[in-house]
């Protein structure tokens, strides 16, 4: 009797636990608030901070990025 009661006590105690893990967690629960986030700032504070002269000077700041970001990598 005591074993049947401890049983159904760790099962209940493990549904609990499992529904408190998975209503906090933003992946499993289907919530991503990060992104959401993210949009927000990034409507709000989307500004041009530099244009081109033409695509020859884009096309040489795209060599230069791409090799910066190659040494880091």
């Amino acid at each position: 009797m005591i074993v049947r009661k401890l049983t159904v006590l760790i099962v209940l105690i493990t549904v609990v636990a499992g529904i408190l893990f998975i209503s906090h967690n933003t992946a499993l629960a289907g919530r991503d608030k990060e992104e959401a986030k993210v949009e927000e700032t990034k409507s709000e504070d989307a500004k041009l901070l530099y244009t081109f002269k033409d695509d020859k000077d884009m096309a040489e700041f795209e060599q230069l990025y791409v090799s910066k970001q190659a040494t880091f990598g």
